[in-house]
């Protein structure tokens, strides 16, 4: 069921895509990707139309590549171009690109960061058929206020990650550890797992912390920590109005565990590797990440012998499909919705 909401919302975005890239250079503005207007009359627009989307997750390209092929099935015409670049690239990358109406026609974004672009007016709004779709009630209440901004839909779900704790199982046998670390034995069980060399530097970090990168990744590893002690960055102290959250007993106790890690037991070290990288090149024992280390670790690291742990807390990551906005000669998708009713459905065939 998980499977099929996810293909629709692609299908969807995709048929709005595909309106847009039809529309402009000449296109036709009946149809759009080959699709008859729901009013009759007139020929369908079946000239080819090219789409892009970019992700930040290589490892779900057999995904996005999978619902380009179920699309092109029912819209000949359309080709769906796939290009996939490491998160943080894939961020800078979109933050250059809209700006300079550069970007590809679909971006997976987290709404965090999607929201800087709406008010930009470098994504477009969804026309009211999706955002009747969205508030079917095929999705959870929260997922959902994830795609509106100032009362409009701009995004449709795309998928969500939540955190789990993905540990080493050889070194915790080497450490002779018989239970998988868990939220309450971080500290302990990196100091136990990390290793240095005769001169005291850490080759291998206990637990890898994230200390550097993205903002908003290095904020919600934080946050995830916070969680397991009760805690959060934000308080909503209002409907809609959310103040910094993290000056309190839990706030310091999680800060205390990255300064007592990286200075006082020095069990991570920035200079180190970090996140999965380390993880699967085996220069890290253990670290809390989302789902995605799964297939990344299977595609690049096969024989890692690995388990994950659950955490206590999560803070759930969220990701929408977004249209960047029009550009010249091309119409709002809220003009073409009748046009893109045929499109609405879930593909026949499902993916693993």
């Amino acid at each position: 069921m998980a499977m099929k909401k996810l293909v629709l919302g692609l299908t969807g975005i995709f048929a709005i895509s595909g309106a847009l890239t039809a529309c402009s250079g000449g296109g036709s503005d009946k149809g759009a990707a080959g699709v008859q207007p729901a009013s009759g009359g007139g020929q369908a627009a079946d000239k080819p139309v090219s789409l892009t989307i970019w992700t930040g997750w290589p490892e779900l390209d057999p995904y996005f590549k999978k619902m380009a092929e179920d699309f092109k099935k029912t819209k000949p015409n359309v080709s769906i171009e796939v290009s996939s670049f490491p998160l943080r690239d894939y961020e800078k990358k979109v933050a250059a690109a809209l700006p300079s109406k550069s970007g590809a026609d679909i971006l997976p974004l987290n709404p965090s960061l999607a929201i800087r672009y709406i008010e930009g007016n470098m994504l477009a709004q969804a026309p009211d058929d999706l955002a009747k779709q969205n508030n079917s009630g095929i999705h959870q209440k929260i997922i959902v206020d994830s795609t509106v901004v100032g009362g409009k839909t701009y995004g449709v779900p795309a998928f969500m990650g939540a955190g789990a704790i993905y540990y080493n199982k050889d070194m915790l046998k080497e450490a002779g550890l018989t239970e998988p670390p868990n939220a309450d034995n971080l500290l302990e069980y990196a100091q136990k797992l990390a290793k240095k060399d005769a001169s005291g530097n850490l080759v291998r970090a206990g637990m890898s912390l994230r200390l550097s990168g993205g903002g908003s990744g290095v904020g919600e590893k934080f946050w995830n920590i916070l969680a397991q002690k009760g805690g959060s960055i934000v308080k909503e102290v209002s409907p809609g109005k959310y103040k910094a959250n993290y000056n309190t007993p839990e706030g310091i106790a999680t800060l205390q565990m990255y300064v007592d890690m990286v200075h006082k037991y020095k069990t991570d070290d920035p200079k180190v590797k970090h996140d999965t990288e380390a993880f699967q090149t085996k220069a890290a024992a253990f670290y809390i990440r989302e789902s995605n280390v799964i297939p990344d670790t299977k595609k690049k690291a096969p024989d890692l012998n690995y388990d994950a742990a659950p955490l206590k807390a999560n803070v759930i990551s969220l990701i929408n499909y977004y249209v960047a906005a029009p550009i010249k000669r091309r119409p709002t998708p809220r003009g073409i919705s009748s046009a893109l009713s045929p499109s609405r459905t879930i593909t026949s065939s499902s993916f693993p």
